[in-house]
C-alpha cells in the first residue's frame, strides 16, 4: 500500500470536519485564529531577534530567511496549491541553511508562530486559510532581513568612505 502524504493528511479543512472528529481535535489549538494575530506577531519578532542574535553570520541569517520567504511566499502566491503548504525539515537546504540557524529550536518556533503545524519529526504544515498570519510573518521576515542588509551596506560604504580619506 501507498504511504500517506503527510500533506494530504494535515492539510483537511476544519471547517468541514465534525468537531469532534479526531483531526480537528488534533490540530484545534495548533492552528492560529485572528484573536492571536498580534500574540503572533509578537511571538516572532521574538523569534527574529533570537535569531539575529544568536547568529554571528549575518549572511547565514539572510540566507536561510529569504529560503523561510521564498516557501512563505509560494503559499500566499498560490494558497490553493497543497505543495507549497509542506515544510519538510530533511531538506538539505533548509537543513543547512534554514533548521542550522541558532538558537537551535528559533525557526521551527517562527514557522509555529506563523501557523505550521507539526505533523511528524520530517514535516511541518501549513494548514487551513490563515494567510493573514502568514501574510504578516512574511511582511515581518522580509523587513528583518532588509534591516540587515541595509547595515551590512552602510557598514560596507562607511569602510569605503574610510579608505578614501586615507
Amino acid at each position: 500500500p501507498k504511504p500517506q502524504n503527510p500533506l494530504f493528511v494535515a492539510s483537511i479543512n476544519l471547517k468541514m470536519m465534525p468537531e469532534d472528529s479526531s483531526m480537528a481535535m488534533i490540530y484545534q489549538d495548533k492552528l492560529p485564529m485572528d484573536e492571536d494575530l498580534k500574540e503572533r506577531q509578537y511571538a516572532a519578532r521574538l523569534f527574529l531577534d533570537q535569531i539575529k542574535y544568536g547568529n554571528k553570520d549575518e549572511k547565514a541569517v539572510v540566507t536561510g530567511l529569504e529560503i523561510l520567504l521564498k516557501l512563505i511566499g509560494n503559499i500566499l502566491k498560490s494558497p490553493g496549491d497543497d505543495q507549497y503548504r509542506l515544510f519538510k525539515r530533511t531538506n538539505k537546504a533548509i537543513q543547512n541553511k534554514v533548521l542550522s540557524l541558532e538558537p537551535s529550536n528559533s525557526v521551527v518556533s517562527l514557522i509555529e508562530a506563523l501557523g505550521y503545524v507539526e505533523v511528524d519529526d520530517d514535516f511541518h504544515v501549513f494548514t487551513g486559510d490563515y494567510l493573514k498570519v502568514l501574510a504578516e510573518g512574511n511582511r515581518l521576515i522580509s523587513e528583518f532581513v532588509m534591516a540587515i542588509k541595509q547595515k551590512s551596506i552602510d557598514a560596507e560604504k562607511k569602510q569605503k568612505a574610510e579608505l578614501m580619506e586615507r
